[in-house]
């Protein structure tokens, strides 16, 4: 066996090294491909996302240094366009180039819109100090971006610099983004497979004359077969089913595994993470915490109307609380108002939405017409709360519209109905709560 091993060993030895120049040549493009190549076109992606990281971080904090780094990566770092020209050295007016380039345009065509949340954010905390930020907040023209800009109130302008940064519009241009560069990814592995695929051609021969030898060899290796196949092959077995079912990986087998694995778990709980928070955000007003216009949308589009109830509640001259005791106390107000109806209506079935400015309203699923009187008490119950003077927040009452679903209402007329109870209660005296019948809607018409 000791001969047997000798004479196999030297004739490998003599394949490997006409094989070596072979696979060297393969393993210094792989190479430039792992480390340098794929990391030049990542980076164009990386530098967008950042961007977009630290306008979106400015925006819910206001923190400056947030405003600073996105313009430290735009003008200074530059990574896109570093990104370029490294990559432009392997593969000069190539379509790997003209993808990346188009990528790198859609990012720049997107940070005006980055610049309006920004300006917003600048003018609502830091007004007088415009000439000290950079002269791209200084010079964008934020009406451009924001319908009505001028007339909006604070906590809209406040919203309306989110949006330019989470809306649609802006994730449409983000994809676009991503798909330039996806296809920059794709034209570079096309290159590479087709140089691995002329390499292989190359050593086709030579490795069949390795295989025979190798052959000779099974014995030795058995045990490390079984070895891989225990603390490598098994893990990533189960690595595969987790990432497919979008779970944590079970973090056993050998050293080099666990590490990757714990890495990605670490990575996949910061993402399910971001996107919780994201998703709430987006559906949730961030004054009072309850659902806003998205999240009404999309439970009120849900809704089985035959079986519930739409309340909508308006708080009574709100708009004077606020031009004569200032915004800070109108902010109270509507958070007082929003726990007061949210500790009322407190129920599995039972969804409270901020419709905008100082109106709420209230699905209740699984009622009829015969809780009327309930649902009435529990509405004056809230005005008695409300009618005490509590901390910064002043006396206030509300009006308010009940209506009962049937299975003739869409959400249009369901809300129309609940709009007539509300107007009959304030043509009546406010404060106090109305249920519709038709006699109401003929007299509204």
């Amino acid at each position: 066996m000791a001969i047997s091993a000798f004479i196999i060993s030297v004739l490998l030895i003599g394949s490997l090294f006409i094989v070596a120049s072979k696979f060297n040549r393969m393993h210094e493009s792989v190479h430039d491909y792992i480390n340098e190549w794929t990391s030049s076109v990542s980076k164009v992606q990386e530098a967008s996302d950042y961007l977009t990281d630290e306008v979106r971080l400015y925006v819910s904090t206001k923190e400056k240094v947030h405003l600073d780094n996105y313009f430290n990566e735009a003008k200074v770092t530059k990574r896109r366009e570093a990104a370029i020209e490294e990559i432009s050295g392997y593969f000069n007016d190539s379509t790997i180039i003209e993808k990346l380039r188009e990528a790198v345009s859609h990012s720049v065509d997107l940070m005006n819109e980055e610049y309006a949340a920004m300006r917003i954010i600048v003018e609502l905390s830091d007004n007088a100090n415009l000439s000290s930020y950079p002269e791209e907040i200084q010079n964008i023209n934020v009406s451009a971006y924001v319908e009505n800009y001028v007339s909006l109130s604070e906590g809209e302008k406040e919203m309306a610099a989110y949006n330019l940064v989470i809306d649609e519009n802006y994730h449409s241009k983000k994809e676009h983004i991503a798909e330039d560069v996806s296809a920059a990814l794709a034209e570079l592995d096309d290159y590479m497979k087709k140089h691995v695929h002329d390499t292989a051609t190359e050593t086709k021969v030579m490795l069949f004359v390795q295989q025979l030898l190798v052959g000779l060899n099974v014995l030795f290796l058995a045990g490390i077969i079984v070895i891989i196949f225990f603390y490598v092959v098994k893990p990533i077995e189960r690595a595969v089913d987790n990432l497919s079912s979008g779970e944590r990986v079970s973090i056993r087998g050998a050293k080099e595994y666990r590490y990757l694995a714990d890495t990605y778990n670490k990575i996949h709980d910061q993402n399910v993470h971001n996107e919780e928070k994201l998703h709430y955000e987006a559906e949730h007003d961030r004054l009072t915490g309850l659902y806003n216009r998205a999240g009404y949308d999309k439970v009120y589009g849900n809704t089985q109307l035959d079986k519930s109830v739409y309340i909508l509640l308006d708080i009574d001259k709100f708009k004077s609380i606020n031009d004569q005791k200032g915004h800070a106390v109108g902010d109270n107000v509507l958070i007082r108002v929003s726990k007061a109806i949210s500790e009322s209506f407190d129920s599995d079935n039972s969804s409270v939405f901020r419709l905008g400015g100082d109106e709420f309203s209230v699905i209740i699923e699984g009622v009829s017409q015969e809780q009327s009187q309930k649902l009435i008490e529990k509405c004056h119950k809230i005005n008695a709360e409300l009618k005490q003077e509590k901390g910064n927040s002043p006396s206030v009452s509300l009006s308010i519209g009940i209506a009962f679903g049937d299975a003739n209402d869409t959400t249009d007329t369901l809300f129309k109905k609940a709009d007539i109870a509300l107007y009959n209660t304030k043509r009546n005296g406010r404060a106090n709560a109305c249920v519709y019948n038709k006699n109401l809607k003929m007299e509204q018409d």
